[in-house]
């Protein structure tokens, strides 16, 4: 009786070892084959390499680093004595778009003052030049405004929302600078340096 029990368990620990066995063959082979495909755990950093290669978003602070507005000498009024127009005041605003790019928003405010009084008109130009002092954006927009006769001067205000300029690690948002005066009028400005 013991010999016949021991044979059923010799038969069942082979039968055991037959189906055991080849699984645990086929778990070698399988994770065999799956560090191949996907990669050992040092390949798996393949992956994050090539992430990196996407552009990479700068982020900046709009309050410190949105280019200053510059006015060149002469640049701050236009026109004969019969209608003398004056730039007051400007201000800009910065914005980042899609990517790296960043939306540069610039208003120009003044008045014409005129004795005879009746409607006019200057161009005033907005650019935006990069580290060099090279222009990367430019545009004239007309000023109009009315003033009366024996009255006080008119107002103007000119905006511009489509100014768009690319910012990156060596090319960041403070670099650029932005010209602001009326059209043929005044001579070149040298870019200031910030301080700190």
């Amino acid at each position: 009786m013991v010999g016949s029990q021991y044979g059923v368990w010799a038969a069942r620990s082979a039968l055991l070892a037959g189906v055991v066995g080849p699984a645990l063959l086929l778990g070698g082979c399988s994770s065999s084959v799956i560090t191949g495909v996907y990669g050992t755990p040092t390949e798996a950093a393949a992956p994050t390499q090539t992430a990196s290669q996407a552009p990479l978003r700068v982020d900046f602070d709009p309050d410190t680093e949105c280019p200053q507005i510059n006015i060149p000498t002469g640049a701050a009024a236009y026109g004969p004595p019969s209608a003398q127009f004056s730039i007051t005041n400007f201000a800009r605003e910065c914005d980042l778009a899609s990517g790296n790019t960043v939306t540069i928003k610039v208003g120009v405010e003044g008045h014409v003052a005129s004795a005879g009084g009746g409607g006019y008109s200057a161009p005033v130009r907005i650019t935006i030049r990069d580290r060099d002092e090279k222009p990367v954006y430019t545009k004239v927009i007309r000023a109009t405004a009315a003033a009366t006769p024996g009255g006080g001067p008119g107002s103007f205000r000119v905006v511009d929302t489509s100014a768009p300029i690319t910012i990156g690690l060596e090319q960041p948002l403070s670099s650029y600078d932005i010209v602001v005066g009326f059209d043929g009028k005044g001579g070149t400005v040298t870019k200031k340096k910030r301080r700190g």
